[in-house]
């Protein structure tokens, strides 16, 4: 790509920017920060109620992913270890009604297409499983919560394949997306207390990083140099 100035608003940790020409600036995160005052849905607090012991598993896939993809995922919480298991899950292109029957009456399972406020709920999970967007990723690094993720697009294989590297998350690919390797994903981060303690690494790179900030300098000193 070429440009005047290129801002790559994502942890420079990843990079090795000795590799990029000098008009691309790596400047940070650069995402919404949650609101403290938004609502969170009754029935998450009550499946994600911290005084429950249970794993909490939050399922966000984005309207990138298909409903197979997501059907993987639910069926997680029907059989082996997955009972043992609670789960919010957003199923925003998926009928509710059809994602409700494939987990029954089975309790401990919240599936919903309503809005969900990301970071709050993503700071009650154990692990959130996505699709990998860079919104997504930093959303659960500020939360300090571990992922597990498949790509659909390059820019998301890129995001997974960082935190996969830093020990922050598992990566599965398409081809390997089913029910029982998600599981077994879960299963192993939830036994690993390495995932979150690298992701908490990360969480503080974040929140000592003024990625807005950043960005507006660069192009602030862009415009003092033209002028």
């Amino acid at each position: 790509m070429k440009s005047d100035i290129t801002i790559v608003n994502d942890l420079p940790d990843y990079y090795d920017q000795s590799k990029f020409s000098s008009n691309v600036k790596f400047t940070g995160p650069l995402f919404s920060v949650p609101d403290t005052d938004e609502a969170v849905d009754p029935e998450i607090l009550k499946v994600f109620d911290p005084k429950n012991d249970k794993p909490k598993i939050f399922c966000t896939l984005s309207s990138s992913g298909s409903e197979e993809m997501l059907k993987e995922v639910i069926k997680v919480f029907t059989y082996g270890e997955g009972l043992n298991w609670n789960a919010v899950i957003l199923s925003p292109h998926f009928s509710v009604q059809k994602a409700r029957e494939l987990v029954g009456k089975r309790e401990g399972v919240y599936i919903t297409d309503n809005f969900i406020p990301s970071p709050r709920v993503n700071a009650m999970a154990d692990i959130a499983v996505i699709h990998g967007g860079q919104g997504t990723v930093q959303t659960a690094i500020y939360s300090g919560t571990p992922i597990i993720g498949v790509a659909v697009q390059h820019e998301q294989f890129i995001n997974l394949s960082n935190m996969e590297s830093r020990g922050s998350g598992i990566r599965i690919s398409r081809a390997k997306w089913n029910t029982k390797n998600i599981q077994k994903s879960i299963a192993k981060i939830l036994a690993d207390k390495r995932y979150k303690e690298s992701v908490l690494k990360l969480e503080d790179r974040i929140a000592t990083t003024n990625g807005a900030k950043n960005a507006a300098d660069v192009i602030w000193e862009k415009i003092k140099q033209i002028r």
